[in-house]
Formats: C-alpha cells, structure tokens, sequence
C-alpha cells in the first residue's frame, strides 16, 4: 500500500499495526498465511488517495513465510535528475539509490516518478522484466 493523501490504520495477525500516513509505505508478503485489517481515512480535507499493488509470487515462492514492513515517508530516498525529474525510490535500486523496502523475494524495483510538464524522460527497464506505469496526476505518454 502506497498512501498519497490521508491514513489507513492496520493490523495482522503476525501482531504488527499501526498508522500509515501520506507517502508511506506498507510492504506485505502474504506467503503461507497472514489476515490482516485496514481502515482507511481521509486527510483534512476528507480525501483519501493511495495505491495497492499486488504481485503473484513465483510458484516455488507461494509458501514462503509472510512478512510486513512499514516504511515512513522520510525513510525512503529521493533523486532528482538535471532536468528536474524526480524518483523515490521505494523498492530496488535506482540512479544510485537504495529503497528501504528489504528482504523481498521477487526483487522488484518500485519507484515514485515526477517529470516536470513539458518535459520527456527516458527511464530503462532492464529486459527481464515486466514493467507496470500508471499516471495518476497530469498527462503524459509511454512508448
């Protein structure tokens, strides 16, 4: 869960809980079995806005143990390019950086990116692996 405006409370059965706010993170690796509850709330202004993404593990992964990792906004590192781009990174390594995200078992690289309006930026993805890019404020292309 990446949380972009207001909170979401949660709680697991592995007895982790807490409190997510704007630009923080919660990793979780189901593996063999973990329940877990969120509540989400809106910000000051009653918006609530966020992304979950969900990868299937590869099948020799499935029973894996679960896990859960909060990361807190000010934990996770952001680049800025010449031209103004800037990335957090989240997950993986990128232009230098680490993300906090740890001990993951896919390796995936999660990044935040923000290109100033007007500009165009190419950003590599190695071949072995799938990409998935979804813009969620202003416009723009991929190719």
């Amino acid at each position: 869960t990446y949380v972009l405006a207001g909170t979401v409370e949660h709680g697991d059965s592995l007895g982790n809980s807490g409190l997510l706010g704007a630009g923080d993170i919660q990793w979780m690796t189901a593996g063999s079995g973990i329940m877990h509850q969120e509540m989400p709330k809106g910000d000051f202004a009653g918006r609530m806005h966020g992304f979950q993404l969900w990868a299937n593990l590869p099948s020799s992964l499935k029973m894996t143990a679960p896990r859960y990792q909060d990361v807190k906004s000010t934990d996770i590192p952001v680049v800025v390019d010449d031209d103004g781009t800037a990335v957090r990174v989240i997950c993986g390594d990128f232009w230098g950086k680490a993300g906090p995200v740890d001990g993951v078992v896919a390796e995936p690289i999660y990044l935040d990116v923000s290109v100033p309006p007007g500009r165009k930026k190419r950003l590599p993805v190695d071949t072995y692996r799938n990409a998935f890019d979804y813009i969620f404020a202003g416009s723009g292309t991929f190719r």
